[in-house]
């Protein structure tokens, strides 16, 4: 299979691409990918309290709240400590001091 053309079809939150994939047989088929993205996540335990830092977060999928995981978005030019460093300052209200190495 050869990847014979793509155009951007969708260009908001998520990106989705629309393909003209060509078989061994010179066939041609029309397909969608979905792109979205690179995201970073991070699992934080807080060493003093002796438990994990979650946040709430309203999904589009169940309509409602979830407990989740503090988790990003990572920019073109970005490196994953950035995101995960804006997520937690705005989901805590703190300012991440120790960040794994990357």
């Amino acid at each position: 299979m050869q990847i014979v053309h793509r155009q951007r079809a969708y260009d908001g939150h998520f990106k989705l691409n629309k393909l003209t994939l060509k078989t061994p047989q010179g066939e041609e088929l029309p397909r969608e990918q979905f792109a979205p993205g690179h995201a970073v996540a991070a699992l934080v335990f807080d060493t003093l309290a002796g438990n994990y830092l979650l946040t709430r977060q309203f999904r589009i999928g169940p309509e409602h709240e979830l407990l989740e995981i503090a988790a990003g978005m990572i920019d073109k030019g970005e490196t994953p400590k950035r995101p995960f460093a804006a997520k937690s300052t705005k989901s805590w209200a703190t300012k991440s001091t120790s960040l794994p190495k990357s």
